[in-house]
This record gives C-alpha cells, sequence and structure tokens, in this order.
C-alpha cells in the first residue's frame, strides 16, 4: 500500500496532536494510544478517506476560529489555531 499525500497529512495532524496528549511514542503509559491511533490511520488509509478527514479539520478549524460551536467533541483535530 503506498501512501499518499492526504494520508501523510492526516498522520502528521495526528501525531502533531497526540503527542502532547499522550506523551512521546516512546513512553510506555502511551503505546496503547499509539497503536489504536496507527491502526485508525491504517483503516482510514486503507479505504481512501484521509482528503474526508481533512476537509472535516479545516471545517472545525473554519468554525473554531470563529467561535462557531459545533457538534464536534474536542478531541485531536477541533483545537482552534493560535
Amino acid at each position: 500500500m503506498s501512501c499518499s499525500l492526504p494520508d501523510s497529512w492526516l498522520r502528521y495532524l495526528a501525531e502533531r496532536a497526540g503527542t502532547p496528549r499522550w506523551g512521546d511514542r516512546d513512553e510506555p503509559s502511551a503505546a496503547a494510544a499509539w497503536r489504536q491511533l496507527d491502526h485508525e490511520l491504517s483503516v482510514i488509509a486503507q479505504l481512501g478517506m484521509a482528503g474526508y478527514f481533512l476537509i472535516v479539520h479545516d471545517v472545525c478549524q473554519f468554525a473554531a476560529g470563529r467561535g462557531i460551536l459545533t457538534e464536534t467533541e474536542p478531541g485531536l483535530f477541533t483545537q482552534p489555531r493560535r
């Protein structure tokens, strides 16, 4: 399976958000979270859905930047930009 630009960008965003949340990949206490993230990103890539998740990310960022409430729970991709 090859890795596309959307897959790579989604992984970058997820890892950038995951590190402060769970800790570095080499921390034993974070191993399960990183394994789960890797699995979910693999499924997203296999289904060719990375673009969809990136669009949702952009919509949530747009809304958060303008104080518009969304029905997404704050998580990896919904933190307002600084």
